[in-house]
């Protein structure tokens, strides 16, 4: 599936061409239905290693094998890992500790976190989730973030996130936090039509509004 994304004037992108560089962390903003998740499925298809975290048990890929307890998600060694916790282990912060303490250990890797406030509390989150987004890249292992609120993420996911893909956001502060933190500015945001995603790469121009075209078989 390898997908692409449509550019003003209907151009067209390869999907590698706005994959983040390798060992950099990425952020997904939008609002529910915007296409973030989709969006993130198709990048990730350009790595071998990857796990999902699914805390709000939704995703349903066929090439993720699923796991609802921890325990038997760290024995496997299969490349494309999903981690969709039963209610007890999402409400567990012992759980949750020891999923991003086993991401850690694990390296070599590729973690989509689908829903970050449903792993931190604003500013606070687990010691090995820190460990993952700061010294991640020593060990190989690369943090994509998405999100449907902004605001209520811990500052530093923003703050660290090299790679930005912000889709429409209706609420102001939303757009104000995406804005104070990385380079896009809220008034573009605010603009985006449905599907329609803004891509900020650390250094370099703002790509966009782009919109994921989706094969057609």
């Amino acid at each position: 599936m390898p997908g692409s994304v449509q550019r003003e004037g209907n151009n067209h992108l390869p999907i590698a061409a706005i994959v983040p560089p390798r060992t950099d962390r990425a952020l997904l903003v939008g609002m529910t239905g915007s296409g973030k998740t989709t969006l993130a499925r198709f990048l990730l298809q350009h790595r071998k290693y990857t796990v999902i975290a699914d805390y709000k048990g939704r995703i349903d890929w066929p090439e993720y094998r699923r796991f609802s307890r921890l325990k038997d998600l760290v024995g496997c060694n299969e490349p494309a890992l999903l981690y969709q916790p039963s209610y007890a282990e999402s409400i567990d912060d012992d759980a949750r500790s020891r999923f991003w303490e086993w991401v850690y250990r694990r390296g070599n890797t590729t973690i989509y976190n689908d829903e970050t406030a449903a792993t931190t509390d604003g500013n606070t989150y687990p010691f090995y989730f820190g460990a993952v987004l700061m010294r991640g890249r020593e060990h190989g292992i690369e943090l994509w973030s998405g999100t449907q609120r902004p605001k209520d993420i811990p500052q530093i996911v923003l703050s660290e996130s090299e790679n930005v893909y912000s889709f429409y956001l209706r609420l102001p502060q939303d757009r104000e936090r995406v804005e104070a933190l990385t380079s896009i500015p809220r008034r573009e945001i605010e603009n985006l039509q449905k599907r329609e995603f803004l891509y900020s790469r650390q250094g370099a121009e703002i790509v966009g509004p782009l919109r994921l075209h989706l094969p057609t078989t």
